[in-house]
């Protein structure tokens, strides 16, 4: 199967039809990264392989960032999971535990004395 070839011959051309998906958004459509190649007539596939090329790195880069600050500022509305879901697995956003926490199994003591000096069962 012969390559496809790209729409977009320059970084200048791309970064002007990424500009133009942003600026027609509305306040109540979301910003994705899969609705930015479509807009852009690419597949999510094509817009990696864009990313790939050094050219045109920096650009797809800043692109899917604008996606992710939309999504990172969503998480102060009220329902957040998808939103959480977005980020973990289209931005690479991790659940972290503080140093020191092994977040493993709980030991439960009995028998120790209580203040008053009687054992706890």
């Amino acid at each position: 199967m012969p390559k496809r070839t790209r729409p977009f011959t320059t970084p200048r051309a791309l970064s002007a039809a990424i500009d133009a998906y942003f600026d027609s958004r509305t306040p109540s459509e979301r910003p994705t990264v899969t609705g930015l190649g479509v807009a852009l007539g690419l597949t999510r596939r094509q817009l990696v392989d864009y990313a790939a090329d050094d050219d045109y790195a920096e650009i797809v880069a800043m692109a899917k960032a604008r996606v992710e600050a939309f999504n990172e500022n969503r998480l102060y509305d009220g329902n957040v999971t998808g939103t959480i879901f977005n980020l973990k697995h289209n931005f690479g956003w991790e659940d972290k535990r503080p140093a020191g926490t092994s977040g493993g199994a709980v030991t439960v003591v009995t028998g120790v004395p209580a203040a008053d000096g009687e054992a706890d069962e």
